[in-house]
């Protein structure tokens, strides 16, 4: 503790109370392994921190699927199979994931083997956001060693209601279940009907939650413009829409109440996405300043991204990525030699999908490119204005790149890329359905300025999947089966306008190679090219459906629509699947 606090504080001086405060503030995130013994002698910890000897009864709590044996696959610096190499090479930093769960089986078996006289075993049937918990998969094995149970009492199943009211939190808990059942027309004991009489005078809502059916009623137009409004304008951003579209009650509680998380000092997933995206854009502004000052186009032979090498990217990154952790990060990233490791991991990253990005580049017939530029009122870009009966609403945002490529007749095409740090795929049913808005909102923004789509795509940044060292990418050391996964991998993943003109202005070689190293498309053996292509008639019927649903969403969020909603497509999308809010609406406890 005092080591990280000298970490956090540096040369900073403190005067006595807030240094008492600071500590005490750590030393109440300590997790303890194990009790103190008191004069009752029971001692209680961990299976690993406990050392027990031989005892009349043992205790083993938490036997739920996750929890015993736990997960030691937490996340960390190293990926199981760095750490397996460097094992194999004779550097052993920590142990394996297989070795640690083997010494907790052990541990686990060892205790239950110390009782003498009883050995009591038990778990959960939910979690804390009512989710429900499988047992341990070592029960079986238990049993196999120790025998069958002599008594075995399953609370949630069992017929025995005193037990459940042995605790009131717990009998609370059973008797929402048991009054519901009641109004479906089930008898109520009379044991249930005395514990409720006696919960509801400390509990008066009791009664509303027994009646709680997850519908919330429309909080109306005043109050989500009050809620949701910018000096009396409707503006939102497309990641906006799309948790709007997922669910109307998550967008309440998260840009209406705005609930604040507790953040640890450190960097998240989150901000190692927005690390990536930093660093990328002002790579992308240096290789694109000759061709915007000299006004030629990207792919023009004079522009940078056409004679930049691999080695001169890497020296660039490192420079930026320096440059974002003492500027903006404020040294967070070298708080510790782990923080050290993760910077260089970063540039490695960032280093992996660049020489990919201009590799793409310089496949293709660019004229101009934009990063991170807005569409907006007054911006490069104008915004994408949904005319609803109860007025307008904008949506505004940052576009990840705009490449500019040229068309017939003077015209241009008009390519968007989103870049990912995480592992969405785009889904075209998804899109028909309003439910991932932010590719054709970025599009719709763009073609403002006039043009016509060539196509809209996810860029993902592969942190970890890429196999290969970034010294062999920089010294030209890949071979031709390496390189063709590594290119697989970094593939745009979205829909490309059936044009010859535009398919071509993307990757001008796709037909001489018979597959793209720029998107996913193949030349099939008639000539027709075989991907994830949509008919120029086909994308403007896209549009069209995609504008609608916008301006349906706009009138549920000017009418202040906020009721929880579950959207599902097929096995490809569930909207309450990852939400953190499951134990704010209840939807799995209704």
């Amino acid at each position: 503790i005092l080591a990280q606090t000298r970490q956090l504080m540096g040369s900073e001086k403190t005067d006595t109370k807030s240094f008492r405060d600071l500590i005490t503030a750590a030393l109440g995130d300590v997790k303890l392994g194990v009790l103190p013994q008191a004069a009752g002698k029971v001692q209680i910890g961990s299976v690993k921190r406990s050392i027990i000897q031989k005892k009349k009864m043992v205790f083993l709590a938490s036997f739920c699927d996750g929890l015993i044996p736990s997960d030691v696959s937490a996340d960390g610096i190293l990926t199981e199979n760095e750490i397996k190499r460097l094992s194999e090479e004779g550097t052993e930093l920590s142990k394996p994931s297989e070795l640690l769960l083997t010494e907790e089986i052990f541990s686990i078996f060892r205790s239950a083997g110390c009782a003498e006289d009883l050995l009591w075993i038990g778990g959960l049937c939910s979690d804390a956001e009512g989710g429900e918990l499988q047992p341990s998969p070592l029960i079986p094995r238990l049993k196999q060693r120790f025998g069958e149970p002599v008594n075995s009492l399953d609370i949630e199943s069992g017929e025995d209601d005193l037990a459940y009211l042995q605790s009131r939190a717990l009998a609370s808990e059973k008797l929402t279940g048991v009054l519901r059942d009641g109004l479906s027309g089930s008898d109520v004991a009379p044991v249930w009907k005395a514990a409720y009489n006696e919960i509801r005078k400390d509990a008066p809502q009791l009664a509303a939650g027994l009646l709680y059916k997850g519908n919330e009623a429309p909080i109306g137009e005043k109050l989500s413009r009050q809620l949701f409004s910018k000096n009396g304008e409707m503006s939102v951003s497309p990641s906006r829409m799309d948790v709007f579209a997922s669910c109307r009650f998550r967008h309440f509680i998260q840009y209406g109440l705005k609930p604040q998380e507790e953040r640890e000092f450190g960097i998240d997933a989150s901000g190692m996405g927005s690390i990536y995206h930093e660093a990328l854009l002002r790579l992308c502004v240096e290789l694109s300043s000759a061709a915007d000052e000299g006004g030629f186009a990207i792919t023009d032979p004079r522009s940078t991204w056409m004679t930049v090498t691999a080695q001169e990217v890497s020296d660039m990154l490192g420079r930026i990525i320096i440059e974002i952790e003492s500027g903006e990060l404020g040294g967070v990233m070298n708080a510790s030699a782990a923080d050290s490791f993760r910077t260089e991991r970063i540039k490695s990253v960032c280093t992996r999908f660049a020489v990919k990005m201009i590799e793409q580049v310089r496949a293709g017939r660019i004229d101009k490119m934009y990063f991170e530029t807005e569409f907006k009122r007054g911006g490069t870009f104008g915004p994408v204005a949904l005319d609803t009966a109860k007025g307008k609403v904008y949506v505004e945002g940052k576009i990840d790149r705009v490449d500019v490529m040229p068309g017939r007749d003077g015209s241009k095409y008009v390519k968007i890329i989103d870049y990912k740090s995480g592992r969405d795929e785009f889904k075209k049913e998804l899109v028909e359905q309003g439910l991932r808005v932010q590719l054709m909102t970025y599009l719709e923004g763009a073609l403002g300025e006039g043009g016509e789509p060539a196509g809209v795509y996810y860029f993902r940044i592969n942190a970890d999947d890429a196999p290969g060292t970034i010294g062999d990418l920089l010294a030209d050391r890949i071979s031709d089966e390496l390189a063709a996964e590594i290119n697989s991998m970094y593939l745009l993943d979205g829909i490309t306008v059936d044009d010859s003109l535009a398919v071509n202005d993307i990757d001008k070689d796709l037909r001489l190679n018979g597959s793209s190293t720029v998107i996913k498309a193949e030349v099939k053996k008639d000539g027709s090219l075989k991907g994830s292509f949509i008919s120029a008639e086909d994308m403007e019927k896209l549009r069209e459906s995609f504008r609608a649903a916008m301006v349906s969403m706009a009138e549920d969020l000017l009418s202040g629509n906020i009721a929880p909603g579950q959207r599902k497509v097929g096995n490809i999308y569930d909207s309450c699947k990852y939400c953190s809010l499951s134990s704010v609406c209840l939807k799995e406890l209704l």
